[in-house]
């Protein structure tokens, strides 16, 4: 599996649909421990007020790849900053080993 192919062709469809602020890629594709039936996790970021639930449906279209399975959660700014002042350990596996693919 080229994992840089796979987040490459994510980007590229989720930018055809899509808006966000940044893509960011987390998890094992980012720290580089990937194995074969890794999935790739993905925190798309877009603005305050996008209708996230809209977004998912929209992009989870264009990530459908017979080779890898994507993890996706789309968040606006204010709910990535609601889960670092929370203390989600997602938050902080993100901000660890998150790596921005994409920024506007």
């Amino acid at each position: 599996m080229d994992i840089d192919a796979a987040i490459s062709r994510a980007v590229k469809g989720i930018l055809e649909r899509e808006h966000p602020i940044r893509i960011i890629v987390f998890g094992s594709a980012s720290r580089g421990d990937a194995h074969p039936d890794s999935d790739i996790d993905l925190i798309v970021v877009v603005p305050d007020g996008a209708s996230t639930t809209a977004v998912n449906r929209s992009i989870r279209r264009v990530l459908i790849d017979p080779l890898v399975s994507f993890d996706v959660l789309v968040a606006t700014e204010s709910e990535l900053a609601g889960w670092k002042s929370d203390g989600w350990r997602l938050y902080d596996e993100i901000a660890r080993d998150g790596k921005v693919v994409y920024a506007a």
